[in-house]
């Protein structure tokens, strides 16, 4: 009966090792933070693509095409605020440089309004300029 008890005590041990390596870094009863959407947002507004890149490839549930509540994925963000190795890290984790915001706007646009070029160069080196839409307001011409 001790060894069976024994027993039972080393795979508990082994359980707690797991879950201590899951929870490294945290105190005693404290829950790993969950990121939100709201927070990936600021992380492409603010260009943080090291952090986000870790965010995206967790199990926290959030894409590369995550939106915010006017329709602006994560790329319109890093475009609009000219965040060319955020645009990059994106667009290698899928992010689709065709979506449109509430207003119709792509990310392509806004970095071209913006004049954020480092944003523009990686936009057109994933998406073709003849399959690009015009920018709201402008006509378009055929060749």
């Amino acid at each position: 009966e001790e060894d069976e008890a024994e027993g039972d005590e080393a795979e508990e041990d082994e359980g707690q090792d797991e879950d201590e390596d899951e929870d490294e870094g945290l105190a005693p009863g404290e829950e790993r933070p969950k990121v939100t959407k709201q927070m990936a947002v600021i992380m492409a507004m603010q260009g943080a693509h090291e952090a986000l890149e870790a965010v995206l490839q967790s199990d926290c549930g959030l894409g590369a095409n995550t939106t915010d509540h006017i329709g602006q994925s994560l790329l319109h963000w890093a475009c609009t605020n000219g965040h060319p190795d955020t645009v990059a890290m994106l667009l290698r984790n899928n992010a689709d440089p065709n979506l449109r915001n509430q207003w119709g706007e792509v990310p392509l646009q806004l970095a071209t309004r913006k004049r954020h070029q480092g944003c523009v160069d990686y936009l057109t080196g994933q998406t073709p300029i003849h399959a690009s839409p015009a920018p709201a307001g402008s006509s378009s011409s055929s060749l």
